[in-house]
């Protein structure tokens, strides 16, 4: 058995103790673990060295508190239901206006990106051009339309790469912190 599942079974079967000391007592035995593991032991002896967790879960959730502690049903809370409208109508009310925001600012950084490429595109079009009227003996400053066509295509090119790489940092920013908030909804 893995590591992983090994605590995620202890966990599970824990009784009579608050949500910290149950992640206390979860930390414990991870970090025994990865010690062991890190010192060269096989996973797999490891966790079956520390004994089947369902024992474990028993015995931590005997010796937790006393005959009464034991014996009291914990009731879940009820709020009631004009709280909970009020409470959603202000996450509402911030919580929405911020992940649009994050948003606008995403869509933004990828405008510039875009932009950025549009000037890389005019740079080409005006090196083209420069190119052109070289041949023809009349136009003067073909030197400085040749420089700044080349100008032009180096700021796209540079403008294109850094907002790229920062719409797509920010869009990871935005997964990792949607998946932390699910998973905090997932353990309360």
């Amino acid at each position: 058995m893995k590591a992983k599942k090994w605590l995620k079974l202890l966990k599970k079967n824990i009784k009579n103790t608050t949500y910290g000391e149950k992640q206390s007592i979860v930390w414990y035995y991870e970090e025994m673990i990865n010690d062991k593991i890190e010192s060269g032991e096989d996973e797999e002896k490891v966790v079956e060295s520390l004994g089947n967790p369902n024992d474990i879960a028993n015995k931590i959730s005997e010796e937790s508190g006393d005959g009464e502690q034991k014996n009291k049903t914990y009731k879940k809370r009820s709020y009631p239901i004009w709280a909970i409208i009020v409470l959603g109508f202000f996450g509402l009310t911030v919580g929405l206006p911020l992940f649009i925001s994050w948003i606008a600012v995403i869509i933004s950084f990828g405008a510039v990106a875009i932009s950025g490429f549009a000037v890389a595109i005019g740079g080409i079009v005006a090196l083209l051009g420069s190119i052109i009227t070289a041949f023809f003996p009349f136009v003067d400053a073909k030197l400085a339309l040749i420089g700044g066509a080349i100008t032009m295509i180096g700021v796209g090119l540079i403008l294109i790469g850094l907002f790229y790489y920062i719409t797509k940092g920010m869009v990871y920013i935005t997964k990792i912190f949607i998946k932390r908030l699910l998973k905090k909804g997932d353990e309360v």
